[in-house]
Protein backbone atom coordinates (compact mmCIF):
# COMPACT_ATOMS: atom_id res chain seq x y z
CA UNK A 1 0.00 0.00 0.00
CA UNK A 2 1.41 3.56 -0.93
CA UNK A 3 0.67 6.29 0.92
CA UNK A 4 1.19 9.77 -0.67
CA UNK A 5 2.21 13.11 1.53
CA UNK A 6 -1.03 14.38 2.31
CA UNK A 7 -2.49 11.18 3.89
CA UNK A 8 -2.76 12.05 7.38
CA UNK A 9 -3.05 9.42 10.28
CA UNK A 10 -3.81 9.97 14.16
CA UNK A 11 -1.21 10.09 16.44
CA UNK A 12 -1.81 6.69 18.15
CA UNK A 13 -0.74 5.20 14.49
CA UNK A 14 2.63 6.21 15.09
CA UNK A 15 5.07 4.33 16.72
CA UNK A 16 8.64 5.75 16.81
CA UNK A 17 7.76 7.78 14.04
CA UNK A 18 6.57 5.24 11.55
CA UNK A 19 3.65 5.13 10.70
CA UNK A 20 1.66 1.64 11.28
CA UNK A 21 -1.90 1.71 9.76
CA UNK A 22 -4.15 -0.81 10.53
CA UNK A 23 -5.80 -2.79 7.82
CA UNK A 24 -9.57 -1.61 7.40
CA UNK A 25 -10.64 -5.45 8.44
CA UNK A 26 -9.78 -4.44 11.57
CA UNK A 27 -12.56 -2.08 11.67
CA UNK A 28 -15.17 -3.63 9.83
CA UNK A 29 -14.39 -6.65 12.27
CA UNK A 30 -16.09 -4.53 15.25
CA UNK A 31 -19.50 -3.79 13.48
CA UNK A 32 -23.00 -5.17 14.64
CA UNK A 33 -25.23 -5.31 11.98
CA UNK A 34 -26.60 -8.96 12.30
CA UNK A 35 -30.24 -7.99 12.17
CA UNK A 36 -30.09 -7.46 8.75
CA UNK A 37 -28.49 -10.64 8.18
CA UNK A 38 -31.26 -13.14 8.96
CA UNK A 39 -33.59 -11.67 6.34
CA UNK A 40 -30.51 -11.38 3.40
CA UNK A 41 -30.11 -15.21 4.45
CA UNK A 42 -33.68 -16.04 3.54
CA UNK A 43 -34.09 -13.51 0.36
CA UNK A 44 -30.90 -14.81 -1.05
CA UNK A 45 -30.23 -18.46 -0.15
CA UNK A 46 -32.07 -21.65 0.15
CA UNK A 47 -33.36 -23.30 3.30
CA UNK A 48 -32.04 -26.33 2.86
CA UNK A 49 -29.28 -27.21 5.83
CA UNK A 50 -27.28 -29.02 3.34
CA UNK A 51 -26.39 -26.31 1.00
CA UNK A 52 -23.00 -24.36 2.71
CA UNK A 53 -22.34 -20.52 1.52
CA UNK A 54 -19.99 -18.05 2.77
CA UNK A 55 -21.47 -16.28 5.50
CA UNK A 56 -23.69 -13.10 4.57
CA UNK A 57 -21.94 -10.87 7.07
CA UNK A 58 -18.20 -11.98 6.20
CA UNK A 59 -19.24 -11.14 2.17
CA UNK A 60 -21.10 -7.57 2.90
CA UNK A 61 -17.90 -6.21 4.39
CA UNK A 62 -15.99 -7.78 2.04
CA UNK A 63 -17.92 -5.73 -0.89
CA UNK A 64 -16.78 -2.65 1.74
CA UNK A 65 -13.16 -3.48 1.72
CA UNK A 66 -13.25 -4.01 -2.09
CA UNK A 67 -15.10 -0.31 -2.56
CA UNK A 68 -12.62 1.01 0.15
CA UNK A 69 -9.62 -0.29 -1.49
CA UNK A 70 -11.17 0.43 -5.26
CA UNK A 71 -10.04 -2.88 -6.28
CA UNK A 72 -11.55 -5.59 -8.56
CA UNK A 73 -13.62 -8.59 -7.68
CA UNK A 74 -10.33 -10.88 -8.22
CA UNK A 75 -7.86 -8.40 -6.34
CA UNK A 76 -9.76 -8.22 -3.18
CA UNK A 77 -10.14 -12.00 -2.74
CA UNK A 78 -6.69 -12.89 -3.87
CA UNK A 79 -5.09 -9.38 -1.72
CA UNK A 80 -6.67 -10.96 1.86
CA UNK A 81 -4.29 -12.04 4.58
CA UNK A 82 -4.84 -14.92 6.93
CA UNK A 83 -5.25 -12.35 9.51
CA UNK A 84 -7.92 -10.43 7.23
CA UNK A 85 -9.56 -13.44 6.58
CA UNK A 86 -10.41 -14.04 10.37
CA UNK A 87 -11.13 -10.30 10.94
CA UNK A 88 -13.93 -10.70 8.94
CA UNK A 89 -14.66 -14.15 9.75
CA UNK A 90 -14.73 -15.92 6.76
CA UNK A 91 -14.66 -20.01 7.48
CA UNK A 92 -11.34 -21.65 8.22
CA UNK A 93 -10.70 -25.00 7.59
CA UNK A 94 -9.15 -27.33 10.26
CA UNK A 95 -7.68 -30.01 7.74
CA UNK A 96 -5.88 -28.03 5.25
CA UNK A 97 -5.50 -24.88 8.06
CA UNK A 98 -6.18 -22.33 5.86
CA UNK A 99 -9.00 -19.84 5.43
CA UNK A 100 -11.63 -20.55 2.44
CA UNK A 101 -11.36 -17.16 0.20
CA UNK A 102 -14.79 -16.61 -2.04
CA UNK A 103 -13.95 -16.44 -5.85
CA UNK A 104 -14.11 -13.29 -7.50
CA UNK A 105 -17.51 -14.70 -9.28
CA UNK A 106 -18.64 -15.72 -6.03
CA UNK A 107 -18.30 -12.68 -4.79
CA UNK A 108 -19.66 -10.93 -7.87
CA UNK A 109 -22.92 -13.10 -7.75
CA UNK A 110 -23.47 -12.53 -4.39
CA UNK A 111 -23.40 -8.91 -5.02
CA UNK A 112 -25.40 -8.65 -8.30
CA UNK A 113 -27.84 -11.13 -8.27
CA UNK A 114 -28.88 -12.50 -4.82
CA UNK A 115 -28.48 -8.94 -2.97
CA UNK A 116 -29.27 -6.95 -6.33
CA UNK A 117 -30.26 -3.59 -6.63
CA UNK A 118 -33.52 -4.11 -4.19
CA UNK A 119 -31.15 -5.54 -1.71
CA UNK A 120 -28.95 -3.06 -1.80
CA UNK A 121 -31.78 -0.39 -1.24
CA UNK A 122 -33.26 -2.71 1.64
CA UNK A 123 -29.67 -2.77 3.50
CA UNK A 124 -29.40 1.14 2.53
CA UNK A 125 -32.43 1.54 4.94
CA UNK A 126 -31.59 -0.61 7.29
CA UNK A 127 -28.33 1.05 7.82
CA UNK A 128 -29.70 4.91 7.75
CA UNK A 129 -32.13 3.55 10.64
CA UNK A 130 -28.80 1.98 12.50
CA UNK A 131 -27.21 4.85 12.14
CA UNK A 132 -29.88 7.24 13.15
CA UNK A 133 -30.78 5.52 16.20
CA UNK A 134 -27.30 5.78 17.43
CA UNK A 135 -27.40 9.71 16.43
CA UNK A 136 -31.04 10.35 17.77
CA UNK A 137 -30.74 14.01 17.35
CA UNK A 138 -29.51 15.62 14.55
CA UNK A 139 -29.77 17.83 11.20
CA UNK A 140 -30.52 16.95 8.11
CA UNK A 141 -29.68 18.30 4.42
CA UNK A 142 -30.30 17.23 1.29
CA UNK A 143 -28.05 17.35 -1.41
CA UNK A 144 -26.70 17.01 -4.76
CA UNK A 145 -23.33 16.06 -6.12
CA UNK A 146 -21.88 14.74 -9.58
CA UNK A 147 -20.96 11.41 -10.14
CA UNK A 148 -17.56 11.58 -13.27
CA UNK A 149 -18.13 9.65 -16.07
CA UNK A 150 -15.14 9.46 -18.61
CA UNK A 151 -15.19 11.91 -21.20
CA UNK A 152 -15.35 9.23 -23.60
CA UNK A 153 -18.89 7.95 -22.12
CA UNK A 154 -21.25 6.86 -24.42
CA UNK A 155 -24.21 6.72 -21.75
CA UNK A 156 -23.16 9.63 -19.36
CA UNK A 157 -24.93 13.19 -20.10
CA UNK A 158 -22.81 16.07 -20.46
CA UNK A 159 -23.62 18.93 -17.90
CA UNK A 160 -22.86 22.28 -18.35
CA UNK A 161 -22.76 23.35 -15.22
CA UNK A 162 -20.03 21.04 -13.58
CA UNK A 163 -18.64 20.93 -17.68
CA UNK A 164 -18.06 17.30 -17.53
CA UNK A 165 -19.45 14.22 -18.67
CA UNK A 166 -21.31 12.66 -15.32
CA UNK A 167 -24.19 11.01 -13.43
CA UNK A 168 -25.71 12.35 -9.76
CA UNK A 169 -26.40 11.04 -7.00
CA UNK A 170 -28.83 12.47 -4.14
CA UNK A 171 -28.08 12.29 -0.91
CA UNK A 172 -29.85 12.80 2.37
CA UNK A 173 -27.35 13.81 5.03
CA UNK A 174 -27.65 13.07 8.82
CA UNK A 175 -25.12 14.88 10.65
CA UNK A 176 -21.98 13.67 10.12
CA UNK A 177 -23.42 10.51 7.83
CA UNK A 178 -25.47 9.79 5.26
CA UNK A 179 -28.63 8.03 4.87
CA UNK A 180 -29.93 7.75 1.52
CA UNK A 181 -29.20 8.15 -1.82
CA UNK A 182 -30.97 8.40 -5.25
CA UNK A 183 -29.40 7.95 -8.91
CA UNK A 184 -30.25 10.27 -11.77
CA UNK A 185 -28.60 10.90 -15.30
CA UNK A 186 -26.62 14.76 -15.39
CA UNK A 187 -29.34 16.66 -16.23
CA UNK A 188 -32.38 15.58 -14.55
CA UNK A 189 -34.21 18.26 -12.34
CA UNK A 190 -32.97 17.74 -8.49
CA UNK A 191 -36.47 18.58 -7.39
CA UNK A 192 -37.90 15.14 -9.07
CA UNK A 193 -35.79 12.97 -5.89
CA UNK A 194 -37.04 15.22 -3.02
CA UNK A 195 -40.10 14.25 -2.05
CA UNK A 196 -39.13 10.27 -2.40
CA UNK A 197 -36.21 11.06 0.01
CA UNK A 198 -38.08 12.68 2.57
CA UNK A 199 -40.28 9.85 2.39
CA UNK A 200 -37.49 7.26 2.53
CA UNK A 201 -36.70 9.23 5.77
CA UNK A 202 -39.78 9.59 7.10
CA UNK A 203 -39.81 5.71 7.10
CA UNK A 204 -37.18 5.12 9.65
CA UNK A 205 -38.82 8.25 12.19
CA UNK A 206 -36.29 10.31 12.32
CA UNK A 207 -36.04 13.34 15.29
CA UNK A 208 -34.79 16.03 12.54
CA UNK A 209 -33.88 19.27 15.15
CA UNK A 210 -32.92 21.21 11.49
CA UNK A 211 -33.54 20.76 8.22
CA UNK A 212 -31.91 22.72 4.60
CA UNK A 213 -31.81 22.39 0.80
CA UNK A 214 -29.80 24.39 -1.70
CA UNK A 215 -31.25 25.96 -4.46
CA UNK A 216 -31.70 22.90 -6.91
CA UNK A 217 -34.82 22.21 -4.12
CA UNK A 218 -36.10 25.28 -4.09
CA UNK A 219 -40.17 25.06 -5.09
CA UNK A 220 -42.84 25.81 -3.06
CA UNK A 221 -44.00 22.19 -3.46
CA UNK A 222 -40.85 20.80 -1.73
CA UNK A 223 -40.57 23.96 0.71
CA UNK A 224 -44.52 22.26 2.03
CA UNK A 225 -43.20 18.73 1.65
CA UNK A 226 -40.00 19.21 3.73
CA UNK A 227 -42.04 21.13 6.33
CA UNK A 228 -44.99 18.42 6.43
CA UNK A 229 -43.07 14.87 6.47
CA UNK A 230 -40.23 16.52 8.89
CA UNK A 231 -42.22 19.23 10.40
CA UNK A 232 -39.41 21.23 10.82
CA UNK A 233 -39.35 24.37 8.83
CA UNK A 234 -36.93 24.07 6.47
CA UNK A 235 -34.25 26.44 5.22
CA UNK A 236 -33.87 26.90 1.48
CA UNK A 237 -31.28 28.60 -0.44
CA UNK A 238 -33.44 31.58 -2.13
CA UNK A 239 -33.37 32.15 -5.79
CA UNK A 240 -31.61 35.86 -6.41
CA UNK A 241 -35.49 36.83 -8.21
CA UNK A 242 -37.40 35.62 -4.97
CA UNK A 243 -40.19 37.55 -4.30
CA UNK A 244 -42.46 38.01 -1.26
CA UNK A 245 -45.62 36.28 -1.98
CA UNK A 246 -48.46 38.57 -0.54
CA UNK A 247 -51.27 35.78 -1.02
CA UNK A 248 -49.48 33.45 1.25
CA UNK A 249 -49.30 35.88 4.35
CA UNK A 250 -51.29 35.32 7.75
CA UNK A 251 -54.22 37.21 6.85
CA UNK A 252 -54.47 35.61 3.65
CA UNK A 253 -54.01 31.52 5.20
CA UNK A 254 -56.79 32.74 7.84
CA UNK A 255 -59.14 33.77 5.01
CA UNK A 256 -58.36 30.66 2.94
CA UNK A 257 -58.77 28.32 5.72
CA UNK A 258 -62.01 30.23 6.81
CA UNK A 259 -64.04 29.76 3.24
CA UNK A 260 -63.02 25.97 3.77
CA UNK A 261 -65.25 25.82 6.97
CA UNK A 262 -67.06 23.24 5.88
CA UNK A 263 -64.72 20.91 5.39
CA UNK A 264 -63.14 21.40 8.47
CA UNK A 265 -60.95 24.28 8.43
CA UNK A 266 -60.81 26.65 11.81
CA UNK A 267 -59.30 30.01 11.52
CA UNK A 268 -58.92 30.01 15.48
CA UNK A 269 -56.50 26.72 15.34
CA UNK A 270 -52.69 27.42 15.42
CA UNK A 271 -50.86 28.80 12.71
CA UNK A 272 -49.12 24.89 12.26
CA UNK A 273 -52.59 23.24 12.68
CA UNK A 274 -53.97 25.77 9.56
CA UNK A 275 -51.01 25.18 7.05
CA UNK A 276 -51.22 21.40 7.74
CA UNK A 277 -54.75 21.56 7.13
CA UNK A 278 -54.35 23.61 3.94
CA UNK A 279 -51.29 21.03 2.75
CA UNK A 280 -53.50 17.96 3.23
CA UNK A 281 -56.56 19.45 1.42
CA UNK A 282 -54.73 20.70 -2.06
CA UNK A 283 -52.80 23.65 -1.03
CA UNK A 284 -49.34 22.93 -0.79
CA UNK A 285 -47.95 25.97 -3.09
CA UNK A 286 -49.68 27.94 -0.32
CA UNK A 287 -48.18 26.35 2.50
CA UNK A 288 -44.43 26.73 0.74
CA UNK A 289 -45.20 30.68 -0.20
CA UNK A 290 -45.91 31.25 3.46
CA UNK A 291 -42.80 28.96 4.77
CA UNK A 292 -40.59 30.76 2.18
CA UNK A 293 -42.18 34.15 3.22
CA UNK A 294 -41.17 33.33 6.70
CA UNK A 295 -37.29 32.75 5.57
CA UNK A 296 -38.03 36.06 3.84
CA UNK A 297 -38.42 37.83 6.85
CA UNK A 298 -36.01 36.03 9.23
CA UNK A 299 -32.76 37.80 9.58
CA UNK A 300 -30.73 35.18 10.47
CA UNK A 301 -31.78 33.34 7.64
CA UNK A 302 -28.14 33.42 6.13
CA UNK A 303 -26.80 32.50 9.59
CA UNK A 304 -28.77 29.50 9.34
CA UNK A 305 -27.76 28.64 5.70
CA UNK A 306 -23.55 28.25 6.19
CA UNK A 307 -24.22 24.84 7.94
CA UNK A 308 -25.23 23.32 4.70
CA UNK A 309 -21.43 23.73 3.26
CA UNK A 310 -20.96 20.56 5.24
CA UNK A 311 -22.06 18.87 2.55
CA UNK A 312 -19.75 19.87 -0.15
CA UNK A 313 -17.09 18.13 2.48
CA UNK A 314 -19.01 15.28 2.81
CA UNK A 315 -19.66 14.59 -0.45
CA UNK A 316 -15.80 15.16 -1.01
CA UNK A 317 -14.98 12.57 1.76
CA UNK A 318 -17.00 10.02 -0.03
CA UNK A 319 -15.23 9.93 -2.49
CA UNK A 320 -12.14 10.29 -1.02
CA UNK A 321 -13.34 6.77 0.92
CA UNK A 322 -15.05 5.13 -1.65
CA UNK A 323 -15.72 5.03 -5.74
CA UNK A 324 -17.82 6.90 -6.04
CA UNK A 325 -17.68 7.74 -9.77
CA UNK A 326 -19.42 5.98 -12.87
CA UNK A 327 -16.16 5.45 -14.33
CA UNK A 328 -15.43 1.79 -16.32
CA UNK A 329 -19.34 1.08 -15.39
CA UNK A 330 -21.33 -0.06 -18.31
CA UNK A 331 -25.39 1.84 -19.12
CA UNK A 332 -26.84 -1.14 -17.32
CA UNK A 333 -25.35 -1.19 -14.30
CA UNK A 334 -24.23 2.51 -13.55
CA UNK A 335 -26.77 2.60 -10.84
CA UNK A 336 -26.76 -0.19 -8.89
CA UNK A 337 -22.79 0.00 -8.62
CA UNK A 338 -23.06 3.35 -7.54
CA UNK A 339 -25.52 2.45 -4.79
CA UNK A 340 -23.62 -0.38 -3.50
CA UNK A 341 -20.47 1.34 -3.07
CA UNK A 342 -22.65 4.27 -1.22
CA UNK A 343 -23.88 1.34 0.99
CA UNK A 344 -20.35 0.41 1.61
CA UNK A 345 -19.82 3.91 3.35
CA UNK A 346 -22.17 3.35 5.22
CA UNK A 347 -20.68 -0.03 6.44
CA UNK A 348 -18.26 1.95 7.28
CA UNK A 349 -19.65 4.61 8.62
CA UNK A 350 -21.53 2.77 11.11
CA UNK A 351 -18.07 0.67 12.18
CA UNK A 352 -16.50 4.17 12.65
CA UNK A 353 -19.46 5.02 14.76
CA UNK A 354 -19.81 1.55 16.87
CA UNK A 355 -16.26 1.89 17.66
CA UNK A 356 -16.65 5.40 18.69
CA UNK A 357 -14.54 7.48 16.60
CA UNK A 358 -16.27 11.02 16.57
CA UNK A 359 -14.81 12.11 12.76
CA UNK A 360 -14.97 9.94 9.70
CA UNK A 361 -10.91 9.82 9.33
CA UNK A 362 -10.81 6.47 7.53
CA UNK A 363 -6.84 7.66 6.47
CA UNK A 364 -5.80 5.21 9.10
CA UNK A 365 -6.70 2.39 7.35
CA UNK A 366 -5.10 0.40 4.40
Amino acid sequence: MEFSEETQFEPDFYENGIIRPESICKLLSELNFNEIIIDLERDSYSQDKWRKHFPVVALLKLLAVKSFRRQSYLQVVTSLTDEECRLLSLPYDPETKSYLRPSKSTLHYFASSRVGKNGVIKLMKFLAEKIMRLIPNGEGIIDSTPLEASRYSKCSKFNPHYKIYMDKAHIFHYENSVLFMEFSNATEHDEKHSYSLLKSVEEIKPNITKFSLDAGYKSFDTHGDAWYILGVHPIITLPENATYHEEATSKKIDELVNKMWKKGGDVHSKMQDKLRFLYENGHKKIVGKYLRNKNMDNPEFNKKLKSRSNCERKHAHIKKTVKFDVKGYQEDNREFNVLLNFVAFQILDLARIQSGMEKSRFSRYY
